[in-house]
C-alpha cells in the first residue's frame, strides 16, 4: 500500500547577522498548522544549525511535528560577513504514518540544491526584484504537493522547480506457499506489459483458487522463483494474496461490509463478479445476506445449504473471493493442538486406517509404515502454531479428510481466529 504524505507548513528561515535565526516566510494550511514564534526559537538551532549540519539532511520531531530540511550555506565575499546561510523546512503531522525521513530526503536535497542554485547563478534570494517572489513560488509549491504528490513551478522563463514526492510503500510480504495469489488489476493489462519470462508461464494458472505449490507445479517452475514474482506484484498493487478456498471453511464479516450498502460502485462490481450467468443478475439484498450469515462456527457449506435461495444465481466461490479481496469478509482459520499422550486412542487411530484417507498419495510396499511415521509428524505439528492450511501443504494431505480427523478426535482441540 502507498501513503500520500502531506505537508501542513513550509517555512523559509535564514541567518539574519544582527538577530540570528529568523523565520522570514511560511505557508499552511491554516493558523493552527503554522508555526509560532515560541515554537520557532525551541527549535532554531536544528533549522539554522552549526556549521558541520549545514548541507546534510536534518530530521527531528517536536511535539506534533516532524521537521525535515537540508540547511544552505554559501561562502562568498559579497555577503555581510562572508556568507548565506538559510534553510526551506518541510513540516508534517507527526501522526502522519508516512511522515518519514526516507520520504522527504530526496525532495529536500532537491529543493534545497535549486534554490542555491538559483542563488549563485542570478542572486535569487538577495536581490529585492527577485526575492519578492518566494512567497508565490512557496505557496505554489506548498499547495501541487499536497493537491498531486509533485510540482512543476516556474521561477523565470527558462527555469522551474520539479519536485515529486514518492509515497512510502510497505515492506514486501512475506509469501507462502499456502497463499492462493489473484490479481486485482487487468490480468491481460499485466501480460501485455511484462518480458517476465516467470510471469508469462504462471500467469494463466494465477486464477485465485491455486496455491502456490500447485502453481508452480502446473506452470513446471521453482517455487522460490514463483514467491518472488508473487512478491514483486503485491508490492506494486497489482497482486493480493488470499486463503485457499474450501467448502470447511469458516469466514468472519469485516467492519467494511457496512460500506457494501453505501458505495454504488462497489456493489455494482460486486454485483457483476459474483453472477453466475449473465442473463439474470443476482440481487444486492441477497448477496448482503450470504456476507453477513458467515460467522465463527458457521462453514461455508452451512451457509449454502441454510440459504439455497440466496444462492440460485451466485457464484459462492466468487462471492467469497470478492469479499476477502474487498476486506468485507475475513478468513478465520483453524490451528489444531493435539494434546493427548503418544499412546493414546487418537494417535492409534491415526496410524490405522484413518491416515489411509489423507495421505492417500502415499503408495509403496511399505506404504503402512510411511504412513505411520508421516502421522506422527503431523500429530506433533499440532502445536497451535501451524493452521490447517499449513498443514495440508506440508504434508501433502486433503484438506476435508483432516478436517473431519480432527472433528472426530477428543484428543485434538482447536483454536479459530
Amino acid at each position: 500500500m502507498a501513503f500520500k504524505p502531506r505537508v501542513k507548513c513550509l517555512m523559509f528561515c535564514e541567518f539574519e547577522t544582527n538577530e540570528g535565526p529568523k523565520l522570514v516566510y511560511q505557508t499552511a494550511c491554516n493558523s493552527t498548522s503554522s508555526t509560532s514564534k515560541a515554537q520557532f526559537d525551541r527549535v532554531s538551532c536544528y533549522i539554522i544549525p552549526k556549521k558541520e549540519l549545514r548541507g546534510t539532511f536534518v530530521a527531528f520531531e517536536d511535539r506534533d511535528s516532524n521537521y525535515f530540511s537540508c540547511p544552505v550555506y554559501i561562502e562568498d565575499e559579497k555577503y555581510h560577513r562572508n556568507y548565506l546561510i538559510f534553510n526551506i523546512v518541510l513540516v508534517c503531522d507527526v501522526k502522519c504514518v508516512s511522515s518519514t525521513a526516507s520520504v522527504f530526503e530526496p525532495v529536500c536535497k532537491k529543493i534545497a540544491w535549486y534554490f542555491k542554485t538559483l542563488e549563485q547563478h542570478c542572486g535569487f534570494l538577495s536581490k529585492s526584484e527577485t526575492r519578492d517572489k518566494l512567497p508565490d513560488i512557496l505557496n505554489e509549491i506548498f499547495d501541487q504537493l499536497n493537491r498531486e504528490g509533485a510540482c512543476h513551478v516556474p521561477v523565470s522563463s527558462s527555469i522551474s522547480i520539479d519536485l515529486t514526492i514518492k509515497p512510502k510503500l510497505e515492506d514486501p510480504i512475506i509469501v507462502e506457499n499456502w497463499n492462493v495469489p489473484v490479481f486485482i488489476s487487468d490480468k491481460n493489462d499485466v501480460a501485455r506489459c511484462t518480458n517476465d519470462r516467470t510471469l508469462k508461464k504462471v500467469i494463466d494458472f494465477i486464477d485465485g483458487y491455486h496455491p502456490m505449490s500447485r502453481i508452480a507445479d502446473l506452470a513446471a517452475v521453482d517455487v522460490k522463483l514463483l514467491e518472488g514474482l508473487v512478491q514483486n506484484l503485491i508490492y506494486y498493487g497489482l497482486a493480493k494474496i488470499i486463503s485457499v478456498f474450501q467448502y470447511s471453511n469458516m469466514y468472519a464479516t469485516c467492519h467494511r461490509l457496512k460500506s457494501l450498502c453505501t458505495d454504488k460502485q462497489l456493489q455494482l462490481s460486486c454485483l457483476e463478479f459474483v453472477s453466475m450467468t449473465d442473463i439474470k443478475s443476482p440481487s444486492f439484498l441477497d448477496v448482503y445476506r450470504l456476507y453477513s450469515s458467515f460467522k465463527h462456527g458457521t462453514r461455508v457449506y452451512d451457509v449454502c445449504s441454510r440459504h439455497r435461495d440466496w444462492c440460485k444465481f451466485i457464484d459462492i466461490k466468487r462471492l467469497v473471493q470478492f469479499g476477502v479481496i474487498n476486506d468485507l469478509i475475513r478468513r478465520l482459520y483453524i490451528f489444531p493442538v493435539f494434546c493427548a499422550t503418544t499412546n493414546s486412542s487418537a494417535a492409534t487411530e491415526f496410524s490405522r486406517g484413518s491416515s489411509n484417507s489423507i495421505f492417500d498419495s502415499v503408495n509403496s510396499l511399505n506404504g503402512d509404515q510411511k504412513v505411520e511415521l508421516i502421522s506422527e509428524d503431523l500429530l506433533s505439528a499440532m502445536d497451535g502454531r501451524q493452521h490447517t492450511d499449513q498443514l495440508c501443504c506440508k504434508f501433502r494431505c486433503n484438506s476435508n479428510d483432516l478436517i473431519n480427523f480432527i472433528d472426530d478426535n477428543p484428543d485434538i482441540i482447536t483454536i479459530i481466529k
